[in-house]
């Protein structure tokens, strides 16, 4: 019978030696990746700040808000370069409080069209954008909503109205829309345009939002979970990953993961819960009294969906269903209802599409695609 060697077991010691000389070289791979990370594809914080200035009022967006957003720079002679002197430039009356920092992956890689780089930069929001982009053209139509048909966060040129005025040439496109205001406070900012009216056919386009429903309630705060748990402010895991870009990207993650549920979740209760309906079957109904306010006098009227761009919004989505529902809801009333799904079928992700990473709403590119396909389904006489 031939000898055959059996081999030995490694002693404890050599065992141990490996296993740490592995997780040696683990760790300094890890290192290496998060500072690779790090220099190529920068986290930093972003502030944003709504200036009011004699000419209306601007947003503003910074990474520094020290040196972009000084308390006082009314009378101020000298303060460093940044917002404080295209604010000064603009004349400016006052200075809200800034928001909580929202960090952000590679800010100044990337850039915002019309515009140098994102960080730092203001827009400024004009009281011409009522007049419209054209007040001399023979037809007008006027836009009601809330901050999404007003443009927050954009420049008079990048709003849904001048949009829609380079796609309509005898058409111009009187934006009334304000921040802030519900179905309520909109359909009243109609019976206001129509007593101005003097008998004239007004053509009215509503631009709808989710939170215009009535009795609207924001988000209720993401659950904790075991990640945010493992890194709460002030815990040892918060401390580290200050310090780690990949622990950062992590939570960052995490964060906007948790937020996009609790928002899905809202929104279908909101509007496709039982126990909600009788908010939709108000909200409906004062659309369609908007509407009958309208047409009754030979005008107009037109609801325009304007979709959540953080939200999947594909076939079968909750976003998806919920347009479903409110476009048979509004033409089930006799109301010409407009999608705007569609005119973002070709893209998978909308993100690119907001104001800034701080800021959600529409930015010019989604106006304008907004604009193109309202240019193609509808018509106005």
């Amino acid at each position: 019978m031939p000898f055959t060697s059996k081999s030995q077991p490694r002693p404890p010691r050599k065992r141990l030696l490996r296993v740490l000389f592995s997780t040696a070289l683990l760790l300094v791979g890890l290192v290496l990746l998060d500072v690779g990370f790090s220099l190529f594809w920068p986290l930093q914080n972003e502030y944003k700040s709504v200036v009011e200035t004699s000419q209306g009022f601007a947003t503003c967006f910074s990474s520094d808000p020290n040196e972009s957003f000084p308390l006082d720079i009314r009378g101020s002679s000298t303060h460093r370069e940044g917002l404080g002197d295209v604010l000064l430039r603009w004349g400016v009356d006052a200075i809200t409080v800034v928001k909580d920092p929202v960090p952000v992956m590679a800010m100044k890689k990337r850039t915002v069209e019309g515009l140098a780089e994102i960080t730092p930069h203001c827009t400024l929001a004009t009281k011409k954008r009522i007049a419209g982009a054209a007040p001399g053209r023979p037809i007008e139509v006027q836009i009601l909503g809330d901050s999404v048909a007003y443009g927050q966060g954009l420049s008079d040129h990048q709003t849904l109205g001048f949009q829609l005025a380079r796609s309509f040439p005898r058409i111009n496109f009187t934006n009334y829309a304000q921040a802030g205001l519900n179905i309520k406070e909109i359909a009243r900012e109609l019976r206001m345009l129509l007593s101005k009216s003097h008998g004239r056919k007004l053509k009215v386009m509503y631009v709808y939002f989710f939170n215009d429903l009535l009795n609207w309630r924001q988000p209720a705060q993401p659950q904790p979970t075991l990640v945010r748990q493992l890194f709460s402010p002030g815990s040892p895991g918060e401390i580290l990953a200050r310090r780690s870009y990949l622990l950062s990207a992590l939570l960052l993650s995490e964060r906007e993961r948790a937020r996009r549920q609790v928002e899905a979740r809202h929104f279908e209760s909101s509007y496709l819960g039982p126990a909600n309906r009788g908010n939709l079957d108000a909200t409906m109904e004062e659309i369609a009294a908007m509407h009958a306010s309208v047409v009754d006098r030979g005008g107009q009227f037109w609801v325009v969906l304007y979709p959540y761009l953080r939200l999947p919004h594909e076939d079968g989505s909750t976003q998806a269903r919920i347009h479903d529902m409110l476009c048979a809801d509004i033409s089930r009333r006799g109301v010409h209802c407009l999608d705007g799904r569609e005119a973002f079928k070709e893209h998978d992700s909308l993100e690119h599409l907001y104001v800034h990473p701080t800021d959600d709403h529409p930015g010019p590119e989604a106006n304008r695609l907004m604009a193109s396909f309202l240019a193609q389904n509808i018509k106005i006489d």
